[in-house]
């Protein structure tokens, strides 16, 4: 059995059945990311890179969730 990326992030069942606990650990992922790409920003030198890592896990996340 091959799973794709976000399931062996995410897991295959808690992405199928979503509940109540997934949903809310998955948004308190959100805040933290929201907090690091805020410090990112403040930073005097800019890492584009992880910005962008960033950004497209925040982006992934809400797509699992909603």
């Amino acid at each position: 059995m091959s799973l794709s990326e976000d399931e062996v992030n995410f897991g295959k069942y808690l992405m199928a059945e979503k509940n109540e606990l997934f949903v809310k650990k998955q948004k308190q992922e959100l805040s933290k990311i929201e907090y690091i790409l805020n410090q990112l920003e403040k930073a005097n030198e800019v890492q584009e890179n992880k910005v962008t890592e960033f950004k497209s896990r925040y982006a992934k996340i809400l797509e699992i969730i909603s």
